[in-house]
């Protein structure tokens, strides 16, 4: 036989048969457990909420942790990636100034071998020319020399 009070209608069964509606100490007795199988679904309703919520919040503040992780990483590659693209050019522009350095070098010693051949040439030249000259103006002056003699004879 169920309990016919209204704050009894939903409780929990007591597993007692009820008595008389007149009976009020067993009404009492059925909302009071009433309130506290409705306290404890709230209780459990509750939790379960604030595991939902606290799941969600966890989930997304991972995501941003990931996201932001993921984001730095990229930009960590990037810079890595860019320092070794502008360090391949500084190599690449040093190699390159070297090289030109070094050809520019060659070339100036090349010209001043060249110029110093050139000029070494030159007064090798001088030197036969004017001992060439200097020997005709001695034969000359020795024939003078000779011709003078015999018309003085």
């Amino acid at each position: 036989m169920a309990c016919s009070d209204a704050a009894a209608a939903h409780a929990m069964p007591c597993n007692r048969p009820c008595p008389p509606v007149r009976t009020r100490p067993h009404a009492a007795i059925c909302a009071h457990q009433y309130a506290r199988a409705h306290a404890t679904v709230r209780a459990h309703q509750h939790i379960r909420a604030h595991a939902a919520i606290s799941a969600h919040q966890y989930a997304r503040a991972h995501a941003a942790v990931r996201a932001h992780q993921h984001i730095r990483a990229h930009a960590a590659v990037r810079a890595h990636q860019y320092a070794r693209a502008h360090a391949a050019v500084r190599a690449h522009q040093h190699i390159r100034a070297h090289a030109a350095i070094s050809a520019h070098q060659y070339a100036c010693a090349h010209a001043a071998v060249r110029a110093h051949q050139h000029i070494r040439a030159h007064a090798a030249i001088s030197a036969h020319q004017y001992a060439r000259a200097h020997a005709a103006v001695r034969a000359h002056q020795h024939i003078r020399a000779h011709a003078a003699i015999s018309a003085h004879r």
